[in-house]
């Protein structure tokens, strides 16, 4: 399976989570933030299956309880709050969740994170 920014595979399933954070969306909101490193909404709403403000209220309630921290780019950068008290237990909790979820490692690892040379070709 290989992801690409513009565009899913045909046929492409969000990947499953167990609802250990309250629900399902949560859960799989922390497990995309964990395997994603920074992220953003809309790249966690493409991800997750979900709509964009679905995602933002999900955020603000996980920003607000202090799982999460953002900051203002040009866009909502997103991450794991490196001030949580158990900051480093939690992302190893998660990212171990995740390793009973291949799609989540799939995903992460078919995402782009560096820039394209310049004008190479498609």
């Amino acid at each position: 399976m290989t992801l690409t920014w513009r565009s899913l595979p045909e046929g492409y399933e969000p990947p499953k989570a167990p609802a250990i954070f309250g629900s399902e969306q949560r859960t799989r909101l922390l497990l995309l933030i964990a395997t994603l490193g920074e992220t953003y909404p809309a790249e966690l709403a493409k991800y997750s299956g979900t709509s964009i403000p679905s995602v933002q209220l999900t955020l603000d309630i996980l920003e607000r309880e202090g799982l999460v921290s953002t900051r203002q780019l040009a866009v909502r950068a997103v991450t794991l709050n490196p001030t949580y008290p158990a900051a480093k237990e939690l992302k190893a909790f998660l990212l171990r969740v995740a390793e009973g979820y291949p799609a989540y490692q799939q995903t992460a690892e078919a995402i782009r994170r560096r820039p394209r040379r310049r004008n190479k070709h498609l």
